[in-house]
């Protein structure tokens, strides 16, 4: 995430609410978070098999590896809507997404390991519907309060801030 999800909350406090310049630095975040993301699990996807049978020898890369790389693609997207949730102390609206998240991704999980009876590739699978359904939704809602604008220096700004925070996390 290189830390920018946190960069999201530190930067809200910086621009009056939903002003432009909050929307641009959301946008920008947004695209870069998105395109880098993409980038290293897609590389890994094709490329990383030797380098992850080397570090989990016990587990195969395909289908195991490959679906928890993308579920944690998917899954981050969360935290950049969930720290402007709680930058806008809007506990309600925190909380609920938290709770049916893991509702949610519980109910997919209980269906893939007990009824279709997948086992641990069921738990994996269950993970990773969850997290693109929850994706999906909350691309949709960061992009009603981002505009669509790679703006360098609120990228670099939210980069210089955030990737000091890496090894934190």
């Amino acid at each position: 995430s290189l830390g920018l999800p946190d960069t999201v909350t530190r930067y809200y406090f910086d621009y009056p609410e939903e002003s432009k310049g909050f929307r641009d630095l959301l946008g920008s975040i947004l695209i870069f978070f998105l395109l880098f993301g993409f980038l290293v699990v897609t590389t890994l996807t094709f490329f990383g098999k030797p380098i992850f049978e080397n570090l989990f020898s016990n587990v195969t890369f395909s289908p195991y590896i490959k679906i928890g790389l993308w579920t944690s693609f998917f899954i981050s997207i969360n935290a950049i809507l969930l720290n402007i949730y709680r930058a806008k102390e809007q506990a309600v609206k925190y909380i609920s997404f938290r709770i049916v998240n893991f509702l949610l991704t519980t109910g997919i999980i209980i269906y893939f390991v007990v009824i279709a009876k997948e086992g641990a590739l069921g738990k994996i699978k269950g993970s990773f519907y969850a997290s693109l359904l929850f994706f999906i939704i909350f691309l949709v809602l960061i992009l009603k309060r981002s505009n669509i604008i790679l703006s360098k220096p609120k990228l670099f700004n939210a980069l210089m801030f955030g990737l000091p925070l890496v090894p934190h996390a």
